[in-house]
């Protein structure tokens, strides 16, 4: 791959598995750590964009997506609607 290249999302998914995989490991020290944090969130942002691409080129009668899933699958309350733990935990009444 040129330096004008940019990476593709395999390419892009390898690198971040590799970055998750040095946090997950417990041996490197702070600095190491750190620098793969920032390296996995910069690649899962460039991962997103071209994802993004990919599904717009495939698909141009889909909107693009708003805003990106809620993480690990959880769901969002309905639009409008506020969890009963924004009252301190009593539920408010309209």
């Amino acid at each position: 791959m040129s330096e004008t290249e940019k990476p593709g999302v395999d390419q892009l998914l390898e690198r971040l598995e590799a970055a998750i995989a040095k946090l997950a490991d417990g041996r490197a020290d702070l600095d190491q750590v750190v620098a793969a944090y920032d390296e996995a969130r910069r690649l899962a942002g460039e991962a997103e964009v071209e994802l993004e691409a990919l599904r717009v080129r495939l698909s141009p009668s889909i909107p693009p997506a708003e805003a990106p899933p809620p993480p690990f699958g959880g769901t969002s309350p309905p639009s409008g609607e506020e969890s009963a733990f924004a009252h301190g935990g009593e539920e408010s009444t309209p």
